[in-house]
């Protein structure tokens, strides 16, 4: 599973810290006003939650340790899990703010089951949460997404409805922590679009509505879905944005190779860029298993290559690509 970026990761803590300032002002330090004649209270640091709070012998997780007053950044600062003496140490760790702490942590195959307490270090201070994490039987279920549907856009598009579907989730039950987004990882930073709706419907399933930018980049975009409960969620090429029209993508190929359309049925066309539209190209399609379906040398025509898709099972393709000293891979869907 890929691994989500810090960089998204702390926008995704961040609007979550702002969801929660908007629930109430209880975190809040109270106002020192001794030279008044009144008491001073100093809220004291405490640790609030880990996210999520469950996982299996022989996992791995990205985990969120949270306080409040608690200043990781003003010390050094880290976390680790305990039970009757047993440690779970992170192998990295990250302060993203005074409040929360990033980290890795491997559950080992052989991790006493059942209930952990959180224990963070500020400098020379110990924060205690008891109870906090609860590791699992090995092959118990994680929560996962398992579909989304449909996975085809066009930019421009306003009103896209997407149906999440999960297992093991708890998307109604942990409802009011949820951020989840898509993203297309294939720059730095990542490009994101962010729901304008979202209506829950069980813990199972939900959907989500997105106005798609018309100057959205093109290509496949990740799901990246959190809660407090089930924590960060990550569903690969889960949606195509597509160039809304033939012109608008001729417009915008630059010096790429591309597919249009994607996902295809029936048949598709590489776009070759203007450099090497008098080269032959050695072209290979290859399914997820590596086997080389059919391999083939053309010149382009008219600046693009022609083949049928048609004879292909409905999935996932590698397209690759050879020219001279030059080749790419790309990724087709085909319907």
């Amino acid at each position: 599973m890929r691994i989500v970026s810090l960089f998204l990761l702390t926008l995704f803590i961040l609007s979550f810290s702002s969801l929660q300032a908007q629930q109430g002002v209880e975190d809040r330090l109270p106002v020192s006003l001794t030279g008044m004649g009144f008491d001073v209270q100093v809220a004291s640091a405490s640790l609030i939650s880990i996210a999520p709070p469950m996982g299996n012998q022989g996992q791995t997780l990205s985990v969120v340790v949270t306080g409040t007053s608690t200043n990781f950044l003003q010390a050094s600062s880290t976390f680790y899990l305990m039970q009757s003496g047993y440690p779970i140490l992170p192998s990295s760790t990250t302060v993203l703010n005074n409040n929360d702490i990033y980290g890795m942590i491997w559950i080992s195959n052989t991790a006493p089951t059942g209930w952990y307490d959180v224990i963070a270090t500020v400098g020379s201070s110990t924060l205690l949460l008891p109870t906090a994490f609860l590791v699992n039987p090995m092959g118990s279920a994680s929560p996962t997404i398992v579909q989304i549907n449909p996975n085809y856009v066009t930019r421009g598009t306003n009103g896209f409805q997407i149906a999440v579907q999960g297992s093991s989730t708890h998307f109604s039950s942990a409802a009011s922590s949820t951020i989840s987004s898509l993203v297309n990882n294939t720059v730095s930073p990542p490009s994101s679009i962010t729901q304008i709706a979202r209506n829950i419907g069980t813990d199972l399933n939900f959907s989500e509505t997105y106005n798609i930018p018309a100057n959205a980049l093109a290509g496949w975009y990740d799901y990246v879905y959190y809660n407090a409960t089930d924590g960060i969620l990550n569903y690969l090429n889960a949606v195509y944005v597509d160039w809304a029209t033939l012109l608008d993508f001729e417009g915008k190929k630059e010096n790429l190779w591309l597919i249009y359309p994607n996902p295809s049925e029936g048949m598709a066309y590489l776009s070759i860029p203007d450099t090497y539209q008098n080269e032959t190209h050695f072209v290979s399609i290859v399914d997820m298993k590596g086997s080389v379906i059919r391999s083939w040398e053309q010149k382009p025509v008219l600046g693009k290559i022609l083949f049928s898709v048609s004879d292909l099972q409905t999935g996932m393709y590698w397209i690759s690509v050879t020219c001279g000293d030059q080749k790419t891979t790309l990724r087709l869907s085909v319907k």
